[in-house]
């Protein structure tokens, strides 16, 4: 499926809840999807190894590409938000390479998003810090050696208010600082239009300054967190700016959708259409609803 020349890509996890995995990809396909992402498949770290070939198996039977993956973040109903800021949890965040590495290797998933973590509040934040650039630097070059990219995301703070990546600037802070001073070259720029959007950042002018440095790019209006058109957003402006950018990566569907998948797909032909854009630029910054992936 694609909008102005844009690949649009099924978060299967978010679009399609509570759904088996073999009928999420069907679904996504019937919808005209030919590629789809998807959240850590996992309820931990460490999935055995019949779970993986399952997950491999369905997405080969499927016939649809994986474009990415979340590493395993925690768990978000206790808060989490990943983990590469937690070093007493790196266990955890290490304990999931294999599984990650082995539906890379098998499907050619090549974008595995890292979320940050929130911070402890009782410890150090630059400690903190300095332990996160050296996991991430870890698993980059773990990941780099199978053609992979960690991605890492800015989150509206709302109820993560201890997560520290909350615009653009930060994540290429450490991009092109302390990770860039360890070599770590596999390491990219997730952009959510939803959370830049809720923090009351310029979607618009943000895609003309930054896409050239976006690796993987998602959309949710806002408020609500459904899909473009229901929010405030100006994601058609914005997704029209995109695709005459530099960017040549995908534009997934993270969001919740307001009713069936199917019929709230009618945004994208909306979208194509000549009706003038509506909307603000930017959201005013207001409570974010959970979430935080």
């Amino acid at each position: 499926m694609r909008l102005f020349d844009l690949e649009l890509v099924a978060n299967i996890s978010i679009l399609f809840p509570g759904t088996p995995l073999a009928d999420g990809l069907r679904r996504a396909q019937d919808a005209g999807f030919a590629v789809v992402e998807s959240w850590w498949p996992f309820p931990g770290p460490d999935p055995d190894v019949r779970d993986v070939r399952d997950f491999i198996e369905a997405i080969t039977i499927s016939g649809v590409r994986l474009a990415a993956v979340n590493m395993f973040g925690g768990y978000a109903a206790k808060g989490d938000r990943g983990l590469a800021c937690r070093p007493e949890r790196h266990g955890e965040l290490r304990a999931c390479l294999p599984a990650l590495l082995e539906i890379a290797r098998a499907t050619g998933c090549a974008m595995f998003n890292c979320p940050y973590g929130q911070y402890d509040a009782h410890r150090d934040r630059k400690w903190q810090d300095q332990a996160a650039v050296e996991v991430l630097a870890e698993i980059a070059g773990t990941v780099g050696e199978v053609g992979g990219q960690v991605l890492l995301e800015p989150i509206y703070p709302g109820a993560n208010e201890e997560y520290p990546l909350r615009g653009v600037e930060d994540v290429l802070a450490i991009i092109d600082g302390p990770l860039a001073g360890r070599g770590a070259t596999s390491v990219g720029l997730l952009c959510d239009l939803f959370h830049l959007g809720a923090y009351g950042d310029d979607i618009v002018a943000t895609v003309d300054r930054f896409a050239g440095r976006m690796a993987h790019v998602q959309v949710a209006d806002y408020p609500g967190r459904h899909e473009p058109g229901t929010g405030s957003l100006c994601l058609r402006t914005a997704l029209q700016h995109l695709s005459r950018s530099t960017y040549r990566g995908y534009v997934s569907c993270e969001y919740v959708p307001s009713g069936i998948v199917e019929q709230d797909l009618r945004w994208v032909d909306d979208y194509r259409g000549d009706e003038p854009t509506r909307g603000r630029v930017s959201a005013p910054v207001m409570p974010a609803p959970g979430g935080g992936q």
